[in-house]
């Protein structure tokens, strides 16, 4: 492809805004809980325009306005306390943490055993903010589309209920890279069984997950799947789909020898150059002690995989 034609390719991919439109997207959560929040009420005052948070408490706002004009974002909603955030400092803030009202119940005595829910390798907001230090896509290889999380439950037998994702946004503000990111992914859960030597084994159940927008924190649920745990140990696993919905070319520059000087020397260019990945793209973040995980490396095999953690966790009920 001529340089001309890609430089028209990737200018046709990134119009010019013809019109003057702020948009204002994330994600409301609970400070007690740190789950995200649904039926939020999201309304810029000023402009007078408003929408809700859906299940997994994002929301998407688009205000007709070139400038903030001192407008103040306002999150309100039932049992909690209402948030005002100014909209100039809302630009780089996506996520929103909305304090629980406090209410004085009476006290109830509980006779019957509840039984009891637990979150497993529980990650937090801390690690799911905008712009984490690492991302994992597919390509921890260039052919592995696998990662496998072990999880540990108290007791055997304990039931699943809740699987949690944390995601980074390729175009987040900060970000340095040009792409063809977007919010919509298709990609695949398993939950495996564990082999006498450790490692992912059979796949036991599949679950197919479409996300429509940006949540950076994703719940899946899994109650109404029914899935007892034999033993206390299992694996989760992310399969990345390489298929041209999750496709996200990445737009950047190489070097090219041009030519050889008169004194042997390599000269070189700059041309254009691009890659390709795979949404979605779960968060990465140190931790002092990671739990066990393994990639597939490009002829099958599991390795283990001990950077750092990713932001998946499992709620078992016992």
């Amino acid at each position: 492809m001529k340089i001309r034609t890609l430089i028209l390719f990737i200018v046709a991919l990134f119009p010019l805004a013809g019109f003057a439109q702020l948009t204002f997207e994330g994600q409301v959560f609970n400070k007690t809980t740190e789950q995200p929040v649904s039926n939020v009420n999201v309304r810029l005052l000023n402009e007078d325009i408003a929408v809700i948070t859906d299940a997994h408490g994002f929301f998407k706002l688009l205000s007709e306005k070139d400038s903030l004009d001192n407008d103040t974002l306002i999150f309100s909603a039932v049992g909690y306390v209402t948030a005002r955030i100014a909209a100039s400092e809302f630009l780089t803030q996506r996520i929103v943490v909305l304090t629980p009202a406090t209410t004085i119940l009476e006290e109830v005595a509980i006779t019957d055993r509840r039984r009891k829910q637990k979150v497993l390798n529980k990650f937090d907001l801390t690690h799911v903010r905008d712009e984490p230090p690492r991302y994992v896509t597919h390509a921890f290889t260039p052919f592995s589309y696998f990662y496998a999380k072990l999880f540990t439950s108290p007791e055997e037998y304990s039931s699943l209920k809740k699987i949690q994702i944390g995601r980074r946004n390729f175009n987040g503000p900060r970000s340095p890279s040009r792409s063809t990111a977007h919010a919509k992914t298709r990609f695949l859960v398993h939950i495996m069984e564990v082999t006498t030597g450790g490692l992912p084994g059979k796949i036991r159940f599949t679950k197919t997950i479409e996300l429509k927008n940006n949540s950076i924190w994703y719940v899946i649920d899994m109650s109404e799947d029914k899935i007892t745990i034999n033993g206390t140990q299992f694996f989760v696993a992310i399969e990345w789909l390489p298929i041209p919905f999750n496709e996200v070319v990445f737009f950047g520059s190489a070097l090219k020898v041009e030519r050889i000087n008169r004194k042997g020397e390599q000269v070189h260019d700059t041309v254009p150059a691009y890659s390709i990945k795979y949404e979605p793209a779960l968060i990465g973040y140190p931790r002092k002690e990671i739990p066990r995980a393994y990639i597939k490396d490009p002829r099958g095999n599991w390795v283990e995989h001990t950077e750092y953690d990713v932001a998946l966790s499992a709620t078992i009920e016992y």
